[in-house]
């Protein structure tokens, strides 16, 4: 093996250290606010308010200065914040319980009972006097707060809810394994680039799969609103496939590879921006997330359910629909990162083709009408209708993506070398030894 072919060329030596830093880009963001939530106070809660006020302003909690509290109409959510609750749950779960203890009595009959949780308040308020004074309550038991509103509006809600709490962890220890693995490879394969290179790809697209939950959540809850973690952190994912697209446009290739890579780019920058277009047109209509709530309500008890006749085929065809509607959304969701490993030669082996995942996409947009319409519960206001719309022509040009794709290669690149297609697609120099046969693959 020639020296060139060991230590590779300066395009992917820079390219694999771009992505080793977008690594720790997408890391560093983590930690910033990650999204943003509508604050839902329970009515309880809200109704025992002025009287939390009145316990916090007792002169022995105080010291004659004045106590609100002020619940944000938005919460930023973010790895400290959720630390910060982690450890003073017990605390602030004290406190909540107080709260909701008084609000509980607070139209009681007996007047001892109101004094009673009046004063045990009062007591667990004084030996949280920093807690309660600080600016980090209001934040916390807005959290709180919302999270068991959301789990009183619907159970599908609150796992959701939860799932988001959850990603604030998640995210940044997926990302902080995936920057130890890639430095790892940078340590390992000090002076052979291409397996550095390869070692270093597959941790940039083991981190870039961490937002796909990101991506479900946001279409499962239309009051999540992602901030500038996840904005900065998705941006630096797409940045890494974009630059290692351009990446390969410097390596070295036959006129023939110039032209499949020319194909693969053009086909696979199109589908990312139609992926797009679909995901926003389906989250923004808002029928993900309603459907879902109805499966959460109805698909327990239907398994469960002794009917016959029709209103078993009816059930039996609901639980068939939501299950194909899950599989959809997994593959459909899970098209993204094929097309934008395709799009910057990142791809572990070479295959080329997201035919199944686009069907799946289309399949998705399907069933979502099929419920809309079938399903009186779900409401669709005319946006929703026509970003429906707007779906199936997305999803209908990502299946003519594909099919040009598969109809345009042995047209366009009918002497592409086997080698030379597995270089292009995994971003590797070209080593040409065999014929490539449409018909093996």
């Amino acid at each position: 093996m020639s020296s060139n072919t060991k230590n590779g060329d300066a395009w992917r030596r820079t390219q694999t250290l771009v992505c080793v830093l977008l690594i720790l880009v997408m890391f560093a963001a983590s930690f910033i606010p990650l999204y943003s939530i509508d604050v839902q106070i329970p009515s309880k809660m809200q109704s025992a308010v002025n009287d939390i006020e009145d316990v916090l302003n007792d002169p022995l909690i105080s010291d004659g200065e004045e106590i609100t509290i002020d619940f944000p109409e938005k919460l930023n959510v973010n790895l400290v914040l959720f630390f910060k609750a982690g450890t003073k749950l017990g605390d602030v779960m004290s406190l909540y319980r107080g709260m909701m203890e008084l609000a509980e009595v607070k139209n009681a009959s007996s007047i001892n009972d109101y004094h009673q949780a009046y004063n045990d308040l009062r007591d667990v308020a004084a030996n949280m006097k920093e807690l309660v004074t600080g600016d980090d309550l209001p934040n916390i038991v807005a959290l709180g707060a919302t999270v068991v509103s959301a789990y009183s509006q619907s159970t599908l809600l609150g796992i959701i809810m939860i799932l988001m709490l959850i990603m604030t962890i998640v995210l940044p220890i997926s990302l902080f394994i995936a920057l130890v693995i890639a430095l790892i490879g940078l340590i390992v394969h000090p002076n052979n680039s291409e397996e550095r290179y390869l070692w270093v790809m597959k941790a940039f697209r083991r981190a870039s799969r961490v937002y796909l939950l990101v991506l479900a959540i946001g279409l499962f809850d239309s009051n999540v609103n992602f901030s500038v973690g996840i904005i900065i952190g998705l941006a630096a994912c797409v940045s890494g496939f974009a630059f290692s697209a351009f990446a390969c446009r410097k390596k070295k290739y036959s006129d023939m590879g110039r032209r499949y890579l020319n194909l693969i780019q053009i086909i696979s920058g199109i589908e990312t921006v139609l992926f797009f277009a679909l995901y926003f047109s389906i989250a923004k209509s808002g029928i993900i997330g309603q459907y879902a709530s109805l499966i959460g309500k109805r698909a327990i008890p239907y398994i469960r359910s002794k009917e016959y006749g029709k209103e078993f085929l009816g059930q039996f065809m609901f639980i068939l629909l939501a299950f194909a509607g899950i599989i959809a959304l997994i593959v459909t969701l899970a098209l993204l990162p094929n097309v934008l490993s395709k799009l910057g030669g990142m791809l572990s082996a070479n295959k080329d083709s997201n035919i199944f995942a686009v069907c799946c996409a289309l399949a998705l947009v399907v069933i979502m009408t099929i419920a809309a319409v079938t399903e009186k519960t779900i409401v669709v206001l005319p946006l929703g209708t026509a970003l429906i719309v707007l779906s199936f022509a997305f999803s209908t040009l990502l299946i003519i993506c594909e099919i040009t794709l598969k109809l345009l290669r042995p047209a366009f690149c009918a002497g592409l070398k086997e080698t030379e297609r597995y270089a292009i697609l995994t971003g590797l120099d070209v080593v040409e030894t065999e014929a490539y046969d449409e018909e093996d693959n």
